[in-house]
C-alpha cells in the first residue's frame, strides 16, 4: 500500500481496534485509567491511508476477545508494560 501526503491516518493494528478493546476493558471491569495505560502502547498502532482506516476494511471483524482479554489481564498483573 502506497500512502500519499494529506492521505495518511493513525490506525490500530488489526487484533487492537479501538471497539474491540473497549469491550474486553469492560468485560474485565476496567476504568479508563487502565484503559488509557494499555492503549498506550506504540504497537497497537500504524499508519494508514486514509480511505482503508474510516472505511474498517482491514479490521478484525472477530467477535472472540478471549485472546485480547487474556493479553489484557497479564498487562493488569504486570506482565508487561511499555
Amino acid at each position: 500500500m502506497k500512502l500519499k501526503e494529506g492521505e495518511i491516518d493513525i490506525g490500530h493494528t488489526n487484533g487492537h481496534e479501538y471497539a474491540r478493546c473497549r469491550d474486553a476493558a469492560e468485560s474485565l471491569g476496567w476504568n479508563q485509567r487502565q484503559f488509557n495505560d494499555y492503549m498506550n502502547n506504540p504497537d497497537y498502532y500504524q499508519w494508514e491511508d486514509h480511505a482503508s482506516n474510516i472505511s474498517h476494511a482491514y479490521e478484525n471483524k472477530n467477535k472472540d476477545l478471549s485472546k485480547l482479554i487474556k493479553e489484557m489481564k497479564q498487562f493488569e498483573d504486570g506482565g508487561f508494560m511499555w
